[in-house]
């Protein structure tokens, strides 16, 4: 019987070393894909899929120069519709674009009195205000199924796609 305790000791013992061995690999294959995986070790020489961009942060960024005048290009942050703004006073006149291409979907005309932006265009009216900066048309376009929130953003002075 004394033989038989001993046995199942070195058994218990052995079993327990197995399982011990076995996470310390796992440590260590863990420690080394990291590792890996920071550049510390491996051939980091050869060809490796493409950086990942993440741009700095808005607060980082210098701000824009505030819009003076709301003739440009505007882009619909909903349907992504471009719409040419020409202003002359206090007068505006409207180019409305398709989404991704350069045909012409409809035109209208509006005004601008400090803030407040009043459009009419061929089969819908708008109502907006812009940001501080002048960079952000925010209001609701009235079409003829009803009131949608709008949100216009400046992105330059043309709305063409072609070259």
């Amino acid at each position: 019987m004394a033989d038989d305790s001993a046995k199942g000791g070195h058994r218990i013992s052995f079993n327990a070393m197995l399982g011990g061995a076995a996470a310390i690999a796992t440590v260590i294959a863990a420690v080394v894909g990291v590792l890996n995986q920071f550049g510390y070790i491996g051939n980091h020489e050869a060809s490796r899929p493409a950086e990942i961009y993440a741009p700095a942060p808005e607060a980082a960024l210098a701000p824009l120069p505030k819009l003076t005048s709301l003739t440009g290009a505007w882009r619909d942050a909903g349907l992504g519709g471009c719409h040419l703004i020409t202003q002359t006073g206090s007068k505006l006149e409207v180019i409305n674009y398709f989404p991704g291409s350069d045909a012409v979907m409809s035109h209208g005309e509006g005004t601008v009195e400090g803030t407040h932006i009043l459009l009419q265009l061929r089969t819908m009216h708008g109502d907006y205000q812009v940001s501080p900066d002048g960079r952000i048309l925010n209001g609701t376009m009235f079409r003829s199924y009803g009131p949608n929130p709008s949100v216009w953003k400046y992105i330059g002075t043309s709305c063409q796609k072609s070259g």
